[in-house]
């Protein structure tokens, strides 16, 4: 299927008001006015993170299921519940690096 385009309507000696009130008389619907721009909502710059490290470690099978598990129903990433286990044992950690899932953006 091609995508033809209209062809211009040319010699028509009738003004733009004059082809609206025909319009208008005949019941031919017109396109509706496009409103102005509105602006994006504002960008905020996200906190600046703390500087991270990669930590790599292996667990027992059943204590990575329940991790992974608890990820799950909490709706947060595994960092997340590990990091909230090293604050409830009292390591210092900041709450603005406790986010639920890097992955969105609230």
């Amino acid at each position: 299927m091609t995508n033809r385009a209209f062809k211009p309507i040319t010699g028509v000696p009738a003004s733009d008001e004059e082809i609206s009130a025909f319009a208008a008389r005949k019941g031919i619907p017109t396109l509706s006015e496009v409103p102005a721009p509105v602006a994006p909502p504002a960008i905020i710059p996200a906190p600046a993170a703390t500087p991270t490290v990669r930590v790599s470690l292996e667990l027992p099978v059943a204590v990575a299921d329940e991790l992974h598990t608890r990820a799950f129903q909490q709706r947060c990433s595994k960092r997340h519940v590990i990091m909230l286990a090293l604050k409830q044992a009292g390591f210092a950690i900041n709450d603005d690096d406790l986010i639920p899932d890097g992955r969105r953006v609230r």
